[in-house]
């Protein structure tokens, strides 16, 4: 039997309050004539309009029930029960939209840690109710194992008249009670839903696909982590449908059975990675499929939450997302419809609900224009509001999870307007433009309810620089290269390697961008050893100056089996090795068919003495691994990916030049 909590009830202050009237009635029924007969049931029928309009209101609140194993909330649109205790305590046992479950055969909702630390300790759930409204209940999942090194909370919020539910996640860390270095490479909400109910993912409006069944994905079809060849010879993996956490993407979701159900997002300003950061959202197991939102996460090279003793306490909480629930007849109307509640979302936020403590709802705004130099307005550029640090990670924002991140593209004027951020001091951040490198502007202060005005900002290259030739466009992607036309697909490395067995042979100036593949890899030969072709780059020169060389390597995405203390590059020209790069970060996307993940850039520097009069050629390779392997990986030895090359001379001129 379930308990009803004490809670303050508008059918409790209904009974109390009409009782006395009904009190009054009879004793007046008792001692007058048909007059007051009268009178009284007048009062009575408004008496009871009013009654019933209160309970109409109950109906439209949100009622809580617990017993000693469970949590249940219902709002009339949706009820879901949390288990309270024990091995699967804080999970979403069930979850109902008007009376239909929605995680049946298997479905469930729940948190997914990944730790990375010294302490062996794994977060153990507990769930409570932690606020309690007529018409709003929160409850809290929280961990309570003290060897934890990480303050780790769930919040679930059913509010009155919403069909659906929000949940938002809380990280904390005590510096003092957990001395050291601890990781924290993944945190988020995951929720399984009835395969027989749900068939089909819908991620933007180019990916509205049909899941395979649970039972073409079972392990000895597996080539890779969660991706697996079906019986019709493609592939099918969970990153096919990554997307990149902008405002260009605000839900995700799955449909069937004329329901759809959807994560909805109106802000990611707690995710570590900005703006390009590319997140899972839904897929297919062998079991069910997935919904997924993220506080946390590594996945394209978004870093690590890595937290040393040494630096502090802190804590974060993250912007709720709303699980939604909706219905129709044709999936394109459900889709529509979700876009269109995720859009009237992300205008609400932050939600004037929630805590202001935590979530600070009295937000500020940054706003300027940025130009590349004198009435040459930046246009389309990303704009980044980025946590302040002393000393920036070599990645900067691209791996920052401490603090928030907010963000906007610029105009064609150059102008931009970043809204709703955190009161605080942050480092702004710009890249785009077909730039390489990117603008920074330390210690902008956000003040609650006003305009930080930046005024115009310069961002300037240096003088002197003659190009040679540029290949690709400085956009931190290599979408616009040879193969990337449909990169979401397992195994182009090797596609690539097949087409290109002798490497690639490419002439500035002779062929199209398409024949240089957007990504190079070390890959396998059939007995499995180590294949990486050497790429060339013809280029003509005609010297006409004397000075330094600048090779800028735009590097969308690099992987690789090789530590960054061997060289990872290796650079040449006609034949001279000028470059032995050793020191770039993983940032995984080919094995994830992605096109980028977080940039990298270097800058390879030689004497025009190197250059012919005519004819001349780039060489790059990707050292193999030492060790060798007896099978098959399912993911390249290394892969890099291309942003752009770019070739300049800092010009010296001779005195002979000088004199003509």
């Amino acid at each position: 039997m379930f308990r009803a909590l004490e809670i303050e009830s508008p059918c409790s202050s209904i009974r109390d309050s009409i009782a006395p009237f009904f009190v009054s009635v009879a004793h007046l029924l008792r001692s007058s004539g048909a007059f007051a007969i009268v009178v009284c049931a007048i009062l009575c029928l408004v008496r009871m309009d009013a009654y019933a309009a209160e309970v109409e209101a109950h109906a439209s609140g949100v009622r809580l029930t617990e017993d000693a194993r469970l949590i249940m909330l219902d709002n009339g649109e949706i009820s879901m029960a949390v288990l309270k205790e024990g091995k699967d305590s804080g999970a979403i046992q069930s979850l109902t939209y008007r009376g239909h479950e929605l995680l049946g055969g298997g479905g469930s909702g729940y948190l997914q840690v990944a730790l990375e630390s010294q302490s062996k300790s794994r977060p153990q759930w507990r769930a409570r109710v932690s606020r309690r409204e007529p018409t709003l209940v929160e409850v809290e999942i929280k961990n309570v194992d003290p060897q934890c090194p990480f303050d780790l909370a769930s919040y679930y919020i059913v509010r009155a008249g919403e069909p659906g539910f929000f949940n938002y996640l809380s990280i904390g860390y005590d510096a003092a009670r957990h001395p050291g270095i601890h990781s924290l490479a993944q945190y988020n909400f995951c929720l399984r839903v009835d395969p027989h109910i749900f068939t089909v993912a819908a991620v933007d409006d180019e990916r509205i696909h049909e899941f395979p069944k649970p039972s073409a994905l079972t392990h000895e079809h597996m080539v890779m982590d969660a991706t697996y060849r079906l019986a019709d010879g493609n592939y099918y993996s969970k990153y096919f449908y990554a997307a990149e956490m902008n405002d260009q993407h605000r839900v995700h979701g799955v449909m069937g059975n004329q329901t759809g159900l959807w994560i909805i997002m109106p802000s990611h300003e707690h995710l570590n990675g900005g703006p390009e950061h590319q997140e899972l959202t839904v897929h297919q197991t062998d079991s069910t499929p997935v919904l997924l939102r993220h506080a946390t996460a590594a996945h394209f090279g978004a870093g690590v939450l890595r937290t040393d003793s040494k630096n502090g306490s802190w804590s974060k909480v993250s912007a709720p997302w709303f699980v939604y629930v909706n219905t129709d007849s044709s999936q394109s109307a459900l889709w529509q419809d979700a876009q269109h509640r995720a859009k009237e979302e992300a205008e609400k936020w932050p939600y004037a609900w929630l805590d202001d403590r935590a979530f600070q709802l009295d937000r500020g705004r940054t706003s300027g224009r940025l130009l590349f130099g004198k009435d040459e307005p930046s246009a389309n550029v990303w704009v980044i509001l980025a946590e302040h640090e002393d000393e920036p990670s070599p990645l900067s924002w691209q791996q920052q999870w401490r603090g928030y991140r907010f963000h906007c593209r610029t105009a064609q004027d150059g102008s931009f307007s970043i809204p709703k951020v955190r009161p605080g001091i942050y480092d702004l951040y710009a890249w785009g433009g077909d730039r390489t490198g990117q603008f920074v502007r330390r210690e902008v202060q956000i003040v609650a309810g006003k305009t930080t005005e930046l005024g115009e900002l310069l961002w300037s290259r240096a003088g002197g620089h003659e190009l040679v030739w540029q290949l690709g466009k400085a956009d931190r992607s290599a979408a616009e290269f040879g193969f990337a036309e449909e990169f979401r697909q397992w195994g182009l490395w090797d596609k690539i390697a097949a087409a290109k067995p002798e490497g690639v042979h490419f002439v500035i100036g002779k062929h199209d961008l398409r024949d240089f593949p957007f990504e190079m890899a070390v890959t396998q030969n059939d007995d499995s050893s180590w294949k990486s072709p050497v790429w060339r780059v013809a280029f003509d020169y005609n010297p006409s100056s004397q000075g330094r060389c600048m090779l800028t390597l735009g590097i969308a995405a690099f992987e690789s089996l090789i530590s960054q203390q061997d060289p990872q590059i290796q650079v040449g020209i006609n034949g001279t090795p000028v470059a032995a790069i050793r020191d770039l970060i993983q940032a995984d996307a080919a094995h994830r068919s992605g096109i980028h993940s977080a940039y990298q850039e270097r800058i390879v520097t030689f004497d025009t003495s190197l250059l012919h009069d005519g004819t001349n050629e780039l060489t790059l390779e990707l050292p193999t691994p030492s060790r060798t392997v007896s099978k098959r990986l399912g993911y390249p030895a290394a892969a890099l990916q291309w942003d752009c090359l770019r070739l300049e001379i800092e010009r010296r001129i001779s005195e002979h030049s000088k004199d003509r």
